[in-house]
């Protein structure tokens, strides 16, 4: 969980416990606002 990459969506560094965080935000506004959710693909 503290590894760090680069988030593809952002474009910076982070850990993976931050690009977790950063997915929850990014689907709660998909299910509360309609934003599109772009899901995170490592591979």
């Amino acid at each position: 969980m503290t590894s760090e990459f680069k988030h593809p969506v952002f474009g910076y560094q982070c850990t993976y416990r931050r690009g977790v965080e950063l997915q929850a935000r990014l689907l709660s506004r998909h299910l509360q606002e309609g934003v599109v959710y772009p899901p995170l693909s490592l591979r």
